[in-house]
């Protein structure tokens, strides 16, 4: 099994290549990381010191993307229950929106995995194992994904409602500036439109992506038990 032979390699290990990989395609993305946010995760039993200046070689870095492999591992053995993984990953999507998360980053993040797990487990990473690997991460980071984009629609649409009050005092205290006060409310429904398009924008892109994961936890209930019967068989047939 995949996630066992993985775990022999060492998620620590598995977890560096992935960290480092991704900081060479996206090398934006390690202001993310701030020392501040690295000390969070920072491993007090290793004797590795964690340095501001070396995100090369950052015990912390190693323990966070570590947690990623980890996560996605255990799904794609079966050894999740879909129904409480589905409302933890959205609502880690939802804290994603103030860590300054781009979407990309999320999809950026699937095709390397798969670079390290080619990488990790040589000759047995089958097409069946990266299919297996690929079909549950995309379905994690879909679902991590509708939690980001419900919780930067909320916090739009809480924008929104302050730009209204806003318009509504604005009004009453502009009333006899009726050429001024008619500017900004065009500006002000230009606006509104503008969000309102983007909302819907997103909630398609978000429909999108979703809609062909949605037969996954039964898929994944199949592959579980696929995993099980392939135990068993090798257990039946060691002397």
């Amino acid at each position: 099994m995949s996630w066992v032979q993985l775990q022999q390699v060492g998620t620590d290990v598995a977890g560096g290549l992935f960290y480092k990989k991704f900081f060479q395609v996206q090398p934006d993305a390690t202001k993310l990381f701030p020392m501040t946010v690295r000390m969070r995760y920072q491993d007090w039993a290793s004797e590795a010191e964690e340095k501001e200046d070396d995100l090369d070689n950052s015990p912390a870095m190693r323990k966070l993307w570590a947690k990623v492999i980890d996560a996605v591992g255990s799904a794609v053995a079966g050894l999740h229950d879909v129904n409480k993984l589905v409302p933890m990953l959205n609502q880690l999507g939802m804290r994603h929106v103030g860590y300054g998360l781009k979407p990309e980053y999320v999809q950026l993040a699937g095709t390397i995995l798969v670079d390290v797990l080619k990488e990790g487990l040589g000759d047995a990473f089958t097409k069946e194992v990266e299919n297996s690997w690929v079909m549950v991460f995309g379905f994690m980071s879909a679902t991590m994904l509708q939690g980001f984009h419900a919780m930067r629609e909320e916090i739009k649409s809480h924008e929104r409602s302050m730009m209204s009050s806003s318009r509504a005092l604005s009004d009453a205290t502009s009333r006899h500036s009726g050429s001024a006060s008619a500017t900004v409310v065009n500006i002000e429904l230009q606006a509104a439109q503008a969000a309102a398009e983007e909302e819907e924008m997103l909630r398609r892109e978000s429909e999108d992506v979703v809609a062909p994961l949605r037969n996954l936890p039964s898929l994944l209930e199949k592959l579980s038990q696929l995993q099980a019967e392939d135990t068993s068989d090798k257990v039946h047939w060691d002397p």
